[in-house]
């Protein structure tokens, strides 16, 4: 695994980082590691054991700095990897973005507008509004309108799409 569990000063998940972005951190006294693996990072002058968990040394109010990025793969991890229109879940090869009111009709790409879907489904519904894919189609959104997730939302849900170290599962919720 290429990344590491980034947890508050008060062992709260904030988010998953590089390995890179954790020893930055660490060197730069902002942060400890909580865990490490037994694979080992050769520098010039030391060996470092690649770390899992990294803790912030001081507590920080995520709330406000953290923001989660709007990324395919955060869509994807939001709606469960399932299509909002037939409410199936797919892998990701299979998956593909929806602009719940069409880029054609102005729509935009923010969390608000945009959905996953399968294949299948989005070339079903190609262009058309909401309101024109219920009527004519029949295809509504199961989860309702989408929502901007909280990153500790993302977070969690990672626990359920990919296979993490079993160090980490006492710090998810």
């Amino acid at each position: 695994m290429n990344a590491v569990l980034l947890l508050n000063a008060s062992c709260e998940p904030l988010n998953v980082i590089s390995i890179k972005r954790a020893f930055k951190l660490w060197s730069l006294g902002k942060a400890i590691f909580l865990e490490e693996s037994d694979v080992s990072w050769n520098s010039a002058k030391s060996t470092f054991k690649v770390p899992l968990i990294a803790r912030l040394v001081d507590m920080c109010d995520y709330r406000k700095y953290i923001q989660p990025r709007l990324a395919r793969r955060n869509i994807y991890v939001r709606d469960n990897f399932t299509c909002q229109y037939c409410d199936d879940r797919h892998k990701v090869e299979s998956l593909t973005i929806d602009h719940v009111h069409p880029r054609k009709h102005g729509g935009q790409t923010t969390w608000g507008n945009v959905v996953t879907c399968c294949k299948t489904c989005n070339q079903k519904k190609a262009d058309l509004t909401l309101k024109e894919a219920e009527e004519i189609l029949g295809m509504e959104l199961i989860n309702g309108k989408p929502k901007k997730p909280s990153n500790m939302l993302l977070t969690t849900r990672l626990k359920h799409g990919y296979n993490l170290p079993e160090c980490w599962m006492p710090y998810m919720y």
